[in-house]
């Protein structure tokens, strides 16, 4: 008897622990409300309820996959957890949304203080799950700041993926219709989260995108589009440490709409467009971000800072296989296309970029500042201020050199007691020697790209730059579209892309499984 109870129990726990229950859920209850599909889904209220969510079969939990159906216009909140091997999945069906006039303060969708949860649109690209608001913006009913999508703050081992996120508010450049008040209305929102993954959504029309920081670690946000936004992605930082940043594939474009007019913009009243926003407001430090293989063009406006903007005093950061195009309508990039600040005690790298700036650019296209800078293998271009360099760098051995720079006259603006534009070889007379001082950099007023910033044959960028494969980075072993930089060629290709590259890698394999850990 003893026997069979103790078999009975180890069955009960083993159904228990593989547990995968499919429940369906729309706006409101449906045929006989069972949750067994769509046509007889739970109403969402029954999802917002505690009483849902536990162990039981009928209940959500580890394993379970909750389906959404057709439109919800109520805003759901998850209010249990998933676990390690099995987290709880929130799908989007074909054609599910969760559409508001103005998603709510605390989100159209609430993670918060919650684990293990994988939202899932459903396809890539966001072609089935839409989190929206429908009339927040410039001339539409409402001017709501406080306004998010998906709230995931103090969270844990979460991914949101291939959804469409979309106006949040939705700006037009007109005279200033609401006071800017970041990071509202916002994309997504997970401040003080760990073990984060956002990737393959496409994200527009919000002041922020994807707001973090705050002693959050592990965030990976990789293969999104995002546009139509003031900031792309910004991480901050109070008192506190990030440790382990990473934004790579993604494509940051066209902020243009969150322009003012110049009248009603000043100081703390513009918008300033960034790419990647990377800030502290009182000490603290990020550490281990890495920012690779992004693509930044479309029109930047006027109030934009920089495609990559950092600023802060002990940031440690790569910064490797971008492309920045600033050309288009000719606007300035006001800070430079990569404002690499890291502070006093940060140490930054920047390897294998490609910066194509515009024609009226005022202030240096790139800068770089900090404790240990390495800036090898770089392309810079199209401008007549190249780099802005402050008096307080300091250079690791060979850290300036092995790039190609495009233009001509005096385009570097170098700080020491005084600041002023440079010749090249003036400034690289005036860097510390164990710079390299740019003797194996080119200075030429052609370079031969291709306006996307692909390398035509004959191009100077062959052979400039210096073989980095032992730098422990391994996806600088190929160039940003997926062409190998070989570890047994004695010099490679500066810029993102090699000579004769800049065709797209083949598409990943899909129907793959997906592991959260």
């Amino acid at each position: 008897m003893r026997k069979l109870m103790m078999m009975g129990m180890f069955l009960l726990l083993a159904g228990t622990a593989s547990r995968a229950n499919d429940l369906y859920v729309a706006q409101n209850a449906a045929g006989s409300a069972t949750g067994t599909d769509c046509a007889n889904a739970h109403p969402a209220s029954w999802f917002n309820s505690s009483s849902s969510w536990g162990t039981s079969l009928s209940q959500i939990g580890s394993g379970d996959t909750v389906h959404l159906c057709g439109t919800i216009g109520t805003a759901l909140t998850v209010l249990g957890n998933g676990s390690s091997g099995s987290p709880v999945t929130v799908l989007f069906e074909t054609g599910a949304k969760l559409s508001e006039p103005a998603c709510p303060s605390t989100g159209c969708l609430n993670l918060d203080n919650r684990s293990w949860i994988v939202v899932d649109g459903g396809g890539p690209g966001g072609t089935n799950g839409i989190i929206e608001s429908t009339s927040n913006g410039t001339g539409l009913a409402s001017q709501r700041q406080s306004v998010r999508g998906v709230q995931m703050d103090g969270a844990t081992n979460i991914t949101v993926k291939n959804l469409l996120i979309r106006n949040m508010y939705v700006h037009k450049v007109l005279p200033l219709d609401t006071a800017p008040s970041a990071p509202d209305p916002t994309a997504v929102h997970l401040f003080g989260s760990s073990n984060i993954s956002i990737h393959d959504n496409s994200i527009h029309d919000a002041n922020w995108a994807i707001f973090g920081g705050g002693g959050g670690n592990s965030v990976a946000v990789y293969n999104n589009d995002v546009f139509n936004v003031d900031h792309m992605v910004a991480i901050g930082v109070i008192s506190n440490t990030s440790t382990g940043v990473d934004i790579y594939n993604n494509h940051f474009h066209d902020p243009a709409n969150w322009d003012t007019s110049a009248t009603a913009c000043s100081g703390s009243s513009c918008y300033h467009h960034d790419g990647v926003h990377l800030f502290q407001t009182a000490g603290g430090s990020i550490k281990n971000v890495s920012i690779y293989n992004n693509l930044f063009d479309g029109d930047w406006g006027i109030y934009n800072t920089a495609q990559i903007y950092t600023e802060g005093v002990d940031f440690t950061m790569t910064v490797y296989n971008n492309v920045f195009l600033g050309t288009t309508n000719n606007r300035n990039l006001n800070n430079g296309a990569m404002c690499l600040t890291v502070g006093p005690n940060g140490t930054v790298k920047a390897y294998h970029n490609t910066v194509i700036g515009s024609s009226s650019q005022q202030n240096g296209l790139v800068k770089v500042e900090g404790a240990s800078v390495d800036f090898r293998n770089n392309v810079v271009s199209g401008s007549s201020a190249l780099i802005y360099l402050p008096s307080d760098v300091s250079f690791v051995q060979g850290g300036m050199d092995h790039n190609v720079w495009g233009g001509s006259g005096s385009p570097f603006y170098v700080c020491t007691s005084t600041c002023s534009f440079q010749s090249f070889s003036g400034f690289n007379s005036g860097l510390s020697s164990i710079s390299g001082r740019g003797g194996s950099s080119v200075f030429t007023s052609n370079i031969s790209l291709s306006a996307s910033g692909v390398p035509q044959s004959g191009s100077v960028v062959a052979g400039v730059g210096a073989n980095l494969s032992t730098s422990g980075i391994q996806p600088l072993n190929f160039d940003r579209v997926g062409s190998q930089r070989l570890a047994a060629a004695p010099a490679w290709d500066a810029g993102a892309y090699n000579v004769g590259g800049g065709s797209a890698r083949p598409a990943a394999p899909s129907g793959l499984a997906v592991s959260v850990n």
